[in-house]
């Protein structure tokens, strides 16, 4: 049995059907949900080895792609400074303001 169809059986049993996303309605259009492996900018690579183009990204927020380069190191650095929410940090007044 293939990976994703395994996962997909699992996920059935937990709410919402296994996710909330927009794929669970691949079936009207003859297709399946498939479950990510990995995404680096554009395609995506599921837990069987099938790539896929991302039209969607998010909805706008994957405007660069999954896992874009420049995202991952700013978040990197971002995270390398141990900024938190419950603490006012120049950082988060800067987040804040550009909103």
């Amino acid at each position: 049995m293939k990976t994703s169809i395994a996962q997909r059986e699992s996920s059935r049993r937990l709410p919402p059907g296994g996710g909330k996303a927009p794929v669970r309605g691949f079936r009207a259009i003859g297709g399946e949900r498939f479950f990510v492996a990995e995404g680096e900018e554009a395609p995506l690579i599921d837990v069987d080895g099938n790539s896929y183009r991302d039209y969607v990204g998010s909805w706008g927020s994957l405007i660069l792609g999954h896992a874009h380069p420049a995202e991952v190191a700013a978040l990197r650095e971002a995270g390398a400074q141990a900024v938190m929410s419950a603490i006012r940090a120049a950082r988060a007044a800067f987040a804040a303001a550009a909103a």
